[in-house]
């Protein structure tokens, strides 16, 4: 900019001079030719005479050739002088551009409409370790393969108008090794206003990434750590309310029975006492299945086809529910914590169907591919209004749907009054999937 503005002044100084020249040589001549119409005026009326004439014209050519070499001598002389003027200017203006560029810290690149480069500064060669001989006059070596095009592309946004401010990308040392950085890009225009050349000022953001990642692998870390508590608070709230589902009320009922025979002592019959008692010890029993199903529910599950063959032959000695396993594909290598969240899936809608759902059959289809695993429960129970049920109070399908979204899976049900309900879980088996959703299940 500061180039561009010495070169107009440059410009309008000579044009200026160059239009008082000749504003002084046409007054010399229309002075010279006032005169010279009234000597052939006064000639015509004999107040002068033809000789006196000739003589007068010989000495206005003199004077006029006289006048006119003083004058260009004078505009030549004060031209060269502004011309001098304007070189130091211009010489003044170039220093103070080299030192600014080669003394600036951020690497600065001067090409041509073809990208090949025309200058570089210090801190390019600091930066990059390339010297400015081994690049100035060749297409620029930063670039990796992919992105050859990358560079011509922004060229022409600029050329076009546009602006390339802060383009983040990544660059080529010397010795191979790779550099995040931020490029701008900017016309250099010649005197009449044409683009011939490109500035790319780039700086050095590697910091400024490793602070950004730090930063969001922090964000990530706090994000695992609140699933991984909001996974404990739903495991806890899940035992508590099993435990006081099944174990509690067995315990309290035997607990009432065995206050009743104590009052009754010595008046109970002996046929009714061992009758009391073997309830008592059936409600026990049946108390500590429900306490060992439990412990083993939270256990982590490694073979999902072993699990799903267990799960369902206790499910029908405990409930008398015929159960249908479909599998086609089982998965065998998928991260164990995955699994185990998907196992618990499993048996939530089973103890949904086994307390409310009145159902003589369950099927189970497991189907599975390298890239999707999907299951689908479908009982003939009595079914229910999907739409009329509230998701947030009803604490078996909010659950069923919680522990799905945890593994970026998608729950749907389908259900009608009288007909049954079908449960359909879809989880796509990406590896950014698995690794994320390894949750803590201490």
């Amino acid at each position: 900019m500061r180039l561009r503005n010495s070169i107009r002044r440059i410009r309008d100084r000579r044009f200026s001079t160059e239009i008082w020249f000749s504003l002084k040589i046409v007054t010399t001549y229309i002075i010279l030719g006032i005169l010279y119409v009234i000597l052939s005026d006064a000639t015509l009326f004999r107040i002068v005479s033809p000789d006196s004439i000739f003589r007068f014209n010989i000495m206005m050519d003199s004077i006029f050739v006289i006048i006119t070499t003083l004058m260009l001598h004078s505009f030549i002389y004060h031209s060269l002088i502004a011309l001098r003027h304007s070189e130091k200017e211009l010489k003044a203006t170039k220093e103070t551009l080299e030192s600014f560029i080669n003394h600036t810290t951020d690497p600065i690149i001067m090409v041509d409409l073809q990208g090949t480069i025309l200058k570089v500064n210090k801190a390019f060669e600091q930066m990059f370790g390339w010297s400015a001989e081994e690049v100035v006059g060749r297409i620029s070596p930063l670039l990796h393969d992919e992105f050859k095009d990358e560079e011509q592309k922004l060229r022409q946004i600029v050329s076009s108008g546009g602006q390339v401010t802060g383009y983040e990308t990544i660059r080529k040392r010397k010795d191979g090794s790779q550099v995040d950085v931020s490029e701008t890009f900017s016309p250099v225009r010649d005197a009449a206003g044409n683009i011939y050349a490109f500035a790319n000022i780039i700086r050095d953001i590697t910091e400024r990434k490793r602070a950004m990642e730090k930063e969001h692998k922090r964000a990530e870390e706090a994000l695992r750590d609140a699933e991984k508590m909001k996974y404990i608070y739903m495991e806890r709230e899940r035992l508590a309310r099993d435990l006081h589902d099944t174990v509690a009320q067995d315990i309290a009922y035997a607990n009432m029975q065995l206050k009743f025979i104590t009052k009754r002592v010595g008046i109970i019959e002996i046929a009714e006492l061992r009758k009391s008692l073997h309830a008592i010890y059936s409600i026990l029993e049946q108390g500590f299945s429900e306490l060992r199903q439990t412990l083993y529910n939270m256990n982590h599950v490694a073979d999902l086809g072993i699990f799903l063959r267990d799960t369902l032959t206790l499910f029908e000695k405990r409930t008398g529910i015929v159960t249908d396993l479909q599998l086609e594909g089982l998965p065998d290598n998928l991260d164990v914590h995955f699994i185990t969240q998907v196992s618990r899936i499993i048996q939530e809608t089973l103890t949904n169907i086994r307390k409310h759902a009145n159902a003589t059959r369950v099927d189970i289809r497991i189907i599975y591919t390298k890239a999707q695993l999907q299951i689908q429960i479908s009982d003939n129970g009595c079914g229910f209004d999907v739409n009329g049920v509230d998701t947030n109070h009803h604490f078996g399908l909010r659950s069923i749907r919680e522990r799905c979204q945890q593994i970026k899976g998608n729950a749907e049900v389908n259900s009608i009054v009288d007909k049954g309900t079908q449960w359909t879980f879809v989880f796509n088996l990406g590896r950014s999937v698995l690794n994320q959703f390894r949750l803590c299940e201490e």
